[in-house]
């Protein structure tokens, strides 16, 4: 299955290697000679196999990070270097803002939504956690479980969402005030799954559900980071973590209630992979 990513010859071949092991998942980047860059993920049963794949190359380093890192580093051994996983993905962090932005130097709060969400303010190698929630994908995947009375996995629900209709499930401010009656957007959500609270579930469909519950998240992240950003003076916000890939409604809400927030927000690109990113490029360093 993987040897398309490791077999590979002459200069073409990984030479450095970053991992992030997560709750749900294992992040990995491979770096070969040139510099090019391929990143995949694979869950934990798999994961077997691939530290044997990786211990037959010639790697001259391998950056470890996460909640399994010191496994992974015993089993590895050689050349193996532990990272602090907030270091780590402020080192991803700042790295994939340059692919997209060039260099940067303005300090930022980093938004890392996984199973859970914790967040950093970064400026310059320094990063510091400034706190985080417990909603996060593992909040999405076990409400929506409840919710539909069936063992979704991640992806089924982000395809159930696209079919869903917020207004059917949120209370809005206009919803609740007359046009100009009160200095706030009439788009704001004044209560989520409120309209259910007042008026039950009949006009209402599962996928409805889920778009409430993924605003819910995304709206709660949002004005907590906003928050946190502003006691650490920080403009910008650079939203990443596993949770955010393909399920284009959650970055919207994200980025919509960060810009009502008076604040900056980015999307990272390949966002998945920050701490893997970060593990590989610090471990390199050390050459």
């Amino acid at each position: 299955m993987f040897k398309s990513l490791f077999q590979v010859s002459g200069s073409r071949r990984p030479v450095a290697c970053g991992i992030e092991a997560g709750i749900t998942l294992v992040k990995i980047a491979l770096r070969d000679a040139e510099g090019s860059l391929r990143c995949f993920f694979v869950r934990y049963p798999e994961l077997g196999s691939i530290l044997t794949s990786l211990s037959n190359l010639e790697l001259r380093t391998i950056g470890v990070t996460g909640r399994g890192a010191v496994s992974i580093k015993n089993k590895l051994r050689d050349r193996v270097i532990k990272i602090n996983e907030f270091v780590a993905c402020g080192a991803g962090a700042r790295y994939l803002m340059k692919t997209q932005q060039g260099d940067h130097n303005e300090p930022f709060v980093l938004v890392d939504v996984g199973t859970g969400t914790s967040i950093m303010a970064v400026k310059g190698t320094k990063v510091t956690r400034l706190g985080g929630t417990a909603l996060g994908g593992g909040t999405l995947v076990g409400l929506g479980r409840i919710m539909t009375k069936r063992n979704l996995n991640y992806s089924d629900l982000c395809e159930i969402a696209n079919r869903g209709v917020r207004s059917k499930i949120d209370l809005q401010v206009r919803d609740v005030y007359e046009a100009g009656e009160i200095n706030i957007s009439p788009n704001f959500t004044a209560s989520n799954f409120g309209k259910v609270a007042l008026g039950g579930i009949e006009a209402s469909e599962e996928a409805d559900w889920i778009m409430g519950l993924i605003g819910l998240i995304g709206e709660n992240i949002a004005l907590l980071a906003c928050s946190l950003a502003e006691n650490a003076e920080c403009l910008q916000l650079c939203y990443g973590g596993a949770t955010l890939r393909n399920i284009p409604a959650l970055t919207e809400v994200l980025l919509e209630s960060t810009q009502c927030m008076g604040k900056r927000a980015l999307i990272l690109p390949h966002c998945e992979y920050l701490g893997a990113l970060g593990a590989l490029d610090l471990s390199s360093q050390t050459e």
